[in-house]
């Protein structure tokens, strides 16, 4: 392969991880809204519902984006190869930025279910509190 050819799969490969990130930031934002929105009203099905969709799109996304950026690396690599521009900082740079942004991806899929969790968990104690009246904390003088 040419270098500008080398170049452009590079580039492309970049294009297409920054799309599969933005589809992953869209999924993880509309989850949150109707987790915030709606999520203390839903149902058990309808929570196991929405959150086997999150875990598969997001996952997905998430995959996306990490097999794109090792397919930059890889083509940049080659790149360097053909053109004789070798930097050990760059390589290692680039394996960092893979492993920094699948570890930010995984962590945000469990942070945003862990809010899920915590708003349909505010939803049954406040309907227990509800249910059993507060006692008072003065006794009254009757």
């Amino acid at each position: 392969m040419t270098e500008f050819e080398l170049s452009t799969l590079t580039f492309v490969a970049n294009e297409a991880g920054n799309i599969a990130l933005a589809l992953y930031m869209t999924a993880i934002s509309g989850y949150l809204l109707v987790a915030y929105s709606a999520g203390s009203e839903l149902s058990q099905k309808q929570a196991n519902l929405i959150n086997g969709l999150f875990v598969f799109f997001s996952t997905a996304f998430t995959y996306s984006t990490i097999v794109s950026f090792i397919a930059m690396r890889f083509y940049s690599k080659a790149l360097n190869d053909i053109s004789g521009f070798e930097s050990e900082a760059f390589s290692v740079t680039e394996n960092a930025f893979v492993v920094i942004v699948f570890l930010a991806l995984i962590l945000g899929i469990f942070g945003a279910l862990v809010f899920m969790r915590n708003i349909r968990l505010e939803k049954n104690i406040t309907s227990y509190s509800s249910i059993v009246p507060a006692q008072k904390a003065v006794p009254s003088l009757d």
